[in-house]
């Protein structure tokens, strides 16, 4: 048997399918290709089924003061209304 086998479609015709779409249709995929989407969502599934399991120990919580030099300021507008322009 070949390792592409096609399934056989007498009634392409008859319901008037394309060529490309009878053979798109009757391709049979091989073993990898019908079970990779079932693998993925397992592998996918386990992955976020060992996160929910595995805790981290702790939270450590902290307080901190962050400085820069280039801090953010206050904008405060000098006239009411929409911005029609941001950039002239």
């Amino acid at each position: 048997m070949p390792r592409h086998s096609h399934i056989a479609t007498p009634d392409t015709e008859h319901y008037g399918l394309h060529q490309t779409a009878s053979e798109i249709l009757g391709y049979r995929p091989r073993f990898f290709e019908r079970w990779a989407l079932l693998l993925f969502l397992l592998i996918l599934s386990a992955t976020f089924f060992g996160g929910w399991m595995i805790k981290y120990p702790y939270v450590v919580q902290a307080s901190a003061i962050i400085t820069a030099a280039n801090g953010p300021r206050a904008l405060v507008p000098h006239i009411d209304g929409k911005i029609t322009r941001l950039f002239s």
